[in-house]
């Protein structure tokens, strides 16, 4: 069977081959070429011998690898081997139109998914995008879970005045967590340190305290609750031990039968003032 290529009505290449089962042409037709042979075939890329990129008959382009299974009914772009995307771009950081890599979603949905992530040709996880087809400050960057390989949960999001939402689309605070759980103790959010405590900083630009969770020894004390001020140790603000007992200015109360102990440095530790503005001291 003879093949060729053609540009125009002029036949700049042929050859004729038995084995080769399909004609490749190269056409100019109302000022557009086209490249690609007739009929269900592949148009193969060969350097040095080798094959080293196809384009199939269903869209595919694969670049070293002849494994047609994209993923699903998916047609897009495979990769053989560790093989991987590099672009290059000198722009400055933040500048428009000096990306590396730009991805564009278009038609009348203004929100959905950009990037799909898959295992094994079934979809996982999913980086969405959301907005308006217009300069509006209303963008929305979503991270999304798929289940069944066709379900999409969002599961965070990032919205244009920089406010995280997990488990919620509307985030009014830079972090917002909202969960489902039951009971009393439904837990939203973990910090865990490795050690034998762990804390949470709160500060302003200069100034700051801690709230944490540490052993402090047997009983109670080993799983104690903690608030302190500044770069204050433990027991130099509140603490609450495992069986409801306080501490303020202590690691908590000494001994047995006390809930609450107060420890100070002056003469009135405990301020009570009434209601008509009178003051009562306990020491």
């Amino acid at each position: 069977q003879t093949s060729s290529i053609m540009i125009g009505d002029s036949i700049v290449y042929s050859y004729s081959n038995t084995a080769f089962s399909a004609t490749v042409t190269s056409i100019i037709d109302n000022s557009n070429l086209t490249i690609g042979p007739y009929g269900a075939y592949a148009v193969k890329f060969v350097s040095g011998g080798n094959e080293r990129m196809r384009l199939t008959s269903s869209g595919s382009l694969l670049v070293g690898t002849t494994n047609t299974d994209i993923g699903g009914s998916v047609t897009g772009v495979r990769l053989g081997g560790d093989g991987s995307i590099l672009a290059s771009n000198s722009g400055s950081t933040g500048t428009i139109g000096t990306q590396v890599l730009y991805l564009d979603r278009r038609g009348t949905n203004n929100t959905g998914d950009v990037i799909m992530l898959a295992l094994n040709g079934y979809y996982k996880a999913s980086i969405g995008v959301g907005g308006t087809s217009s300069v509006n400050n209303d963008s929305v960057l979503t991270f999304n879970t798929v289940s069944g390989n066709s379900t999409v949960t969002e599961r965070m999001r990032i919205n244009s005045s920089g406010q995280v939402g997990i488990g919620t689309t509307s985030p009014g605070v830079l972090l917002h967590v909202k969960g489902s759980g039951a009971g009393s103790n439904a837990t939203l959010l973990k910090v865990e340190g490795t050690g034998t405590s762990g804390s949470i900083l709160i500060s302003t630009a200069t100034n700051g305290g801690y709230v944490g969770y540490a052993n402090l020894g047997a009983g109670n004390a080993s799983n104690t609750f903690y608030v302190t001020t500044g770069a204050g140790t433990i027991g130099s603000g509140i603490t609450m031990d495992n069986g409801g007992n306080v501490g303020i200015g202590t690691t908590g109360p000494s001994g047995t039968g006390k809930t609450l102990e107060v420890s100070g440095t002056s003469d009135a530790t405990v301020k009570v003032t009434g209601g008509s503005g009178g003051n009562t001291y306990l020491q």
